[in-house]
């Protein structure tokens, strides 16, 4: 199989390998919860069948003077033959190589491997220090959910990327996902939801994605063989109270008004909505309903429904200023689709989570956004749907904006009413 050679994605210029290592790894500080997850990542070299054997390994506990680590079996292990020299490097003890060894027991089928540090302490090395309480629940993996690995892709010791990548499937006890960056020596690392709890070890590249064997199976094996795993459920974050006021507004209490859009549409209080109408195919608009307000966390929904022409509508949040089209959105589609996007500098949006709702026999359709603590939470019709992960440290010190969005495919006039909206932001 190809992924047991390692993560051989497509060839790609060296130029852009360098461009896309140095965008995610040049002196970046670490988001919330990244650094606590880089350190139960180690960098794995060593030899394997007479050439170098690179790629990463996940710490699974410590007993007796002993560390133990789990990886892919493939880094390790090739045609009968086990690495030699081989060494892991500890996000805890920066610059120090540590011998490691082999250990008998792998499960091929599973490409699964253990790994053994002896006598930690005389080398140093701080067990106390790593964050064993990032343990996730692959539950969470969904189709669409925006996930991080950690490994030494193309060399790069602890490498993640800087966009979430995208749970493309599960099947059995294992889950893909999509990454354009990927690179041989991911294989053997964890990956992380979006709030960077660990829920699956990295294994390589097969048709439908790459691999990841979940984290409960990977539990399940280590158990059964009787290695000290020290992993555990993440603690219950701290409530912190915050004053978190909504405004309701209802257009019915407007009367009818409409306003010229500049491009042939309108926009405006119509049929006891708010109504936006495009009238150029391909057009696009966005209103701001509340804009400007400096929020720590906020909630945005709306019943919407349209004319059968608008290629997407919905409800757009965090916009960071009025005039930059930096933003997240949660868009309705036709054909029942619905997705997260993520808006920035008038460049085409990154789609961070896609799926599909049940549309009931009513005609208005219920749309929820929320943004709190770097995560993005959809929401249809009162159900929660999907979520995304944002990188809340980026979030500028500005007032945000929230408000309607809607585009045009071909067919034109497309028209989306909106009514019932409702805007939360919260405060400390």
């Amino acid at each position: 199989m190809a992924w047991y050679r390692n993560l051989s994605l497509l060839h790609r210029s060296a130029a852009f390998l360098a461009l896309a290592l140095a965008t995610a790894t040049a002196h970046a500080a670490d988001r919330p919860g990244e650094a606590d997850a880089k350190k139960l990542v180690a960098m794995v070299r060593g030899t394997l069948a007479g050439a170098p054997t690179i790629g990463a390994a996940v710490v699974i506990g410590a007993a007796n003077d002993r560390l133990y680590l789990v990886t892919a079996n493939h880094i390790v292990r090739r045609e009968g033959e086990i690495a030699t020299d081989l060494k892991v490097e500890l996000r805890t003890l920066p610059g120090e190589r540590l011998t490691a060894e082999v250990l008998p027991h792998h499960d091929r089928e599973l490409d699964l491997a253990v790994l053994i540090v002896r006598e930690v302490n005389q080398r140093g090395v701080p067990v106390q220090a790593f964050p064993f309480d990032r343990l996730g629940n692959s539950g969470s993996l969904n189709r669409g959910a925006g996930v991080f690995s950690i490994g030494q892709a193309g060399a790069a010791p602890w490498w993640t990327n800087v966009d979430a990548d995208v749970v493309a499937d599960r099947s059995g006890t294992y889950v893909y996902f999509q990454s354009p960056l990927l690179r041989p020596g991911q294989s053997g690392g964890g990956l992380f939801d979006a709030n960077w709890l660990l829920v699956a070890l990295v294994l390589g590249e097969e048709r439908s994605g790459i691999k990841a064997l979940l984290i409960e199976e990977v539990i399940s094996f280590l158990l059964r063989n009787s290695y000290p795993v020290e992993l555990m459920a993440a603690p219950p974050r701290q409530n912190t109270q915050l004053n978190c006021p909504t405004k309701r507004e209802s257009f019915d209490a407007f009367p009818p008004r409409l306003f010229d859009d500049g491009g042939g549409g309108h926009y405006g209080y119509d049929r006891l909505a708010f109504n936006m109408t495009l009238a150029w195919p391909g057009a696009w608009q966005k209103r701001c309903l509340d804009c400007r307000v400096k929020s720590s966390a906020a909630r945005v929904s709306a019943n919407v429904w349209d004319n059968g022409k608008a290629a997407s509508w919905g409800l757009y949040i965090l916009d960071m200023s009025e005039e930059r089209g930096e933003m997240y959105s949660i868009e309705l589609e036709q054909g029942n689709r619905v997705s997260v996007k993520h808006y920035r500098d008038g460049h085409d949006p990154v789609i961070l989570w896609a799926g599909t709702y049940h549309h009931t026999q009513e005609k208005k359709t219920h749309l929820t956004i929320e943004a709190k603590e770097g995560i993005l939470i959809a929401s249809v019709n009162d159900a929660e749907l999907g979520r995304a992960a944002y990188d809340s440290s980026l979030i500028p010190d500005v007032g945000l904006g929230a408000g309607f969005i809607v585009a045009a495919g071909t067919q034109v006039p497309a028209s989306v009413w909106f009514d019932d909206y409702e805007f939360t932001a919260c405060f400390p």
